[in-house]
């Protein structure tokens, strides 16, 4: 391949000058311009792309293009945007053309050969950027010596090409001359870029590094120190170099360090506390530099046994600490999470004293759920010493109320100011399910008694989400009782209905036209109040029925027609206009009767 290119070369280059000015001979010089400037504009954007996929020299490119095809004046490149001289066929496209050949003894003939055609410049770039980066079939790295990671300018990549892409021992010299005479270097490279570090130069890796550039995690090797092995040239976020580094504490070498996360000015890292010293676990500790979690031994007190380099999050040291309290000591405490300003925590609540949980409290310290203690009043038994989330203390209370101690009551869900919650409701008073209750106190779900009237029968002091008493209610429609209401779902009741009432108007009902009836629902802003719906007949379409309407307490019976009947999961209501014009829409059965 090489060698047929660099004779498609040969036979095209009479119409090239040889000057470093790059100039079309036989030309007048605004048409050489002309002639240049078509051949940037063709072939740039072509180059720019294959170039920076296959990371080569695009201006070596670009002058190689300019060179193989007489500034695109060729007709191959003119009837197949073959720019190379590259035999063959394209996606099944080719094109016939006449080309000098040597035999085996050397001797020049003609000949005619297919050569590649493709559709635009930009193809023919690709096809010469792929040549470049995978070389022959014999050797892939046959072109290795003109890659940007191993040239570091152009003037190198041109020179490597000299004896292997083309045998013209002054190949390099013509592309040189046609970058340097068209600044195909600024218009196509693009700055270049130098590598801030050397091999064998020690380095250091910040405190900001987060990722080597092949995406491994490196935050716990911020602030090692090591030696540079090899510099590659790799773009990399604000990065164009990567750097592969022995470490000097004998840690696996990193391979892919960007640029942006090293620093030649080494900082000596000092451990901020030694052998022998007391030290606290503070209160933002989540984590050894094993990964163990440590929120538990949140404000321990300890003794350092250890010290060791180690790079962790923030951290340059990590410290074996034997805790004063005798549990299991710690062997991979950060630095970032100690303190030698002791703080000697003192219980809040002593035993003997009575408490009462808050109504945040969620959990003991052993995972325990006590959202239904909230409220509970008791007396400590016992106080120890125990780190968990916010509290410092653990305790062991007695409930007054005699249900099942509880051994493991954080300091932060207690309170001495104790709240003495008296009921709501009482026995034989009417109350009403609200809308919003969903579970009884026991967990049965109480959404279809939504609305239902009883009787109070019983009352008992429960905590329980926000409600600190449980009720045991009697229906008025004889169903079965409940026996676990919490407080917070009831509401006393006002009336005997539980229906709408269209807001009254100052006109006489006569007034309204049933041509412009005005219309509500069963959902408006009206009184609620019950009325029993077992045995509910069923009425038809235009049938006469009266309607029990209740407003500020007032039971009142309109006539009307049924207009439309609406059936919603096995719940019919009914769409009625009264006599007055006015309608009112999903009325349950119960609140009609036929007339």
């Amino acid at each position: 391949m090489a060698n047929k290119l660099s004779r498609f070369y040969q036979s095209t280059s009479i119409i090239i000058s040889a000057s470093a000015l790059g100039m079309v001979a036989n030309l007048d010089q605004a048409s050489a311009n002309s002639t240049v400037n078509n051949f940037t504009n063709r072939v740039a954007p072509g180059v720019k792309h294959a170039s920076r996929y296959y990371n080569v020299w695009g201006s070596v490119m670009m002058a190689q293009a300019a060179l193989e095809s007489g500034w695109g004046q060729s007709q191959l490149s003119i009837q197949a945007n073959n720019y190379f001289g590259i035999k063959g066929s394209y996606n099944g496209q080719s094109i016939t053309m006449r080309t000098a050949e040597y035999d085996e003894n050397g001797n020049l003939y003609y000949t005619d050969a297919k050569f590649k055609k493709y559709p635009s410049p930009t193809e023919s770039m690709n096809d010469n950027g792929y040549l470049l980066r995978n070389g022959t079939s014999w050797n892939h790295k046959y072109y290795s010596g003109a890659w940007k990671e191993n040239a570091d300018t152009y003037v190198k990549a041109a020179h490597a090409l000299t004896g292997k892409y083309a045998t013209d021992p002054n190949y390099a010299t013509k592309l040189i001359n046609v970058i340097q005479s068209n600044h195909f270097d600024k218009l196509i490279d693009g700055p270049v870029y130098k590598a801030k570090y050397h091999v064998g130069q020690r380095v250091q890796l910040l405190n900001t590094a987060s990722y080597e550039t092949n995406g491994n995690p490196i935050s716990d090797k911020r602030g090692k120190i090591g030696i540079i092995k090899k510099v590659t040239r790799k773009n990399y976020s604000n990065s164009h170099f990567e750097y592969y580094v022995a470490w000097e504490d004998g840690t696996q070498a990193s391979y892919y360090l960007a640029e942006q996360d090293l620093t030649n000015k080494i900082v000596n890292y000092k451990a901020k506390y030694h052998v022998g010293q007391q030290v606290q676990v503070l209160n933002t500790a989540s984590y050894e530099t094993n990964g163990n979690r440590i929120v538990d031994k949140r404000g321990k007190i300890g003794t350092v046994k250890k010290v060791t380099r180690k790079d962790y999050s923030n951290s340059h040291f990590e410290y074996y600490v034997a805790w004063n309290d005798g549990t299991q000591a710690s062997y991979y405490m950060a630095e970032q999470d100690l303190t030698n300003k002791i703080i000697n925590y003192k219980a809040k609540y002593h035993a003997g004293q009575r408490v009462q949980v808050l109504n945040t409290a969620s959990y003991e310290t052993n995972g325990n759920w006590i959202g239904d203690k909230r409220g509970k009043v008791g007396t400590i038994a016992k106080v120890t010493r125990k780190d968990y989330s916010n509290s410092h203390f653990e305790y062991y209370i007695v409930w007054n109320d005699g249900s099942t101690d509880s051994y493991y009551m954080a300091e932060q869900d207690l309170t001495e100011h104790i709240t003495t919650y008296q009921a709501k409701f009482k026995v034989g008073q009417r109350v009403q399910v609200l809308n919003t209750a969903i579970y009884e106190t026991n967990g049965n779900r109480i959404v279809d008694k939504r609305g239902k009237i009883g009787t109070v029968k019983k009352v008992t002091r429960k905590d329980y989400s926000n409600s600190h008493f449980e009720y045991y209610v009697a229906w008025n429609d004889g169903t079965q009782a409940s026996y676990y209401l919490a407080e917070q779902d009831l509401k006393l009741a006002t009336g005997r209905f539980n229906a709408p009432m269209p807001n009254r108007s100052e006109n006489n009902s006569s007034d309204v036209s049933t041509t412009s009836a005005s219309s509500t629902t069963a959902n408006s802003s009206f009184n609620d109040a019950s009325i029993s719906t077992s045995n509910a007949p069923t009425y038809k379409i235009n049938q006469q029925v009266n309607v029990s309407l209740m407003q500020d307490g007032i039971v009142n019976k309109h006539a009307g027609r049924v207009i439309k009947i609406n059936n919603n999961q096995s719940k019919t209501s009914y769409d009625i206009q009264l006599s007055n014009g006015s309608v009112i829409k999903q009325l349950p059965t119960y609140t009609l009767t036929a007339k």
